[in-house]
């Protein structure tokens, strides 16, 4: 099966590329303006003691969107150096620590921790702290953003997740470099955990990334490489149901993030 936006889809997507490339939010007719994405990524641990209040905030976050105008997105990326200190967090990669340090270079931390919210690649906080994080959360949602059009579905059998996303026209004042990333996040996650430092709690989890990967660079003149498609393996132990396909655009240098979409699985 091959990723595509049906026709109904196509339409609508055209329409709202068009009117936000113009400088005007995407609008239904007679419906309200579409709200700003915000990326909020917290890098945490079910190892760690300090994290699941932060955890807790990403759900409030998430859950009760406080920020008026603002959708905010959750990547929540589990890190993988608690492991060894009595707990093996089942959904920790290097590849989340690995972005840490990526971020803690670029926003000039001199240490990494958990646990962290990176908000739109432009600033780091503790990742507990709700009132900074909603005054950063505003802040980020008046930076331009490029919109996009993202359309995710299941191949027959349930075996991969197919995507494709749409990218219109570069917001204003943003970079000449422009990378186009996929995630998959997983909601409404739970874990009885057995040891560690959070031994004997049950955390619950949202926007947990199962799948994080770069689809590549955007072309500035090229119009037809502004559209691209994925497929990822639907593994066994995810949920479809809770599942969301998140596709954002983030300078490689600077780490900030201009553009972010997020779907449902279908």
């Amino acid at each position: 099966m091959t990723p595509r936006l049906t026709a109904t889809r196509a339409t609508a997507a055209l329409g709202i590329v068009l009117a936000v490339s113009h400088g005007v939010r995407a609008q239904a007719p007679g419906g309200p303006v579409a709200p700003t994405p915000v990326i909020v990524e917290l890098f945490t641990s079910e190892g760690c003691s300090s994290c699941p209040p932060a955890d807790a905030l990403l759900r409030s976050l998430t859950r009760m969107q406080p920020v008026p105008g603002v959708v905010i997105i959750p990547l929540s990326q589990h890190v993988d150096y608690w492991d060894r200190l009595g707990w093996r967090d089942r959904f920790s990669s290097p590849q989340f620590t690995e972005r840490q340090r990526v971020y803690a270079a670029a926003l000039d931390v001199g240490n990494i921790y958990t646990p962290q919210l990176v908000i739109d690649g432009r600033v780091e906080l503790v990742g507990s702290l709700g009132r900074q994080a909603g005054e950063e959360i505003r802040r980020a949602a008046d930076a331009p953003k490029t919109p996009i059009v993202v359309d995710a579905t299941t191949t027959p059998g349930n075996r991969e997740i197919s995507m494709a996303a749409v990218i219109g026209a570069p917001a204003a004042g943003s970079t000449e470099r422009t990378d186009v990333w996929l995630a998959i996040t997983e909601h409404r996650l739970v874990t009885d955990v057995k040891a560690g430092e959070n031994m004997f709690r049950r955390l619950h989890h949202t926007g947990v990334v199962r799948h994080l990967d770069r689809l590549g660079p955007l072309s500035r003149e090229d119009a037809s490489s502004r559209r691209f498609e994925a497929r990822v393996p639907l593994e066994l132990d995810w949920s479809r149901q809770a599942l969301r396909a998140v596709v954002f655009l983030q300078d490689p240098d600077t780490l900030h993030i201009s553009g972010a979409a997020q779907t449902a699985i279908d």
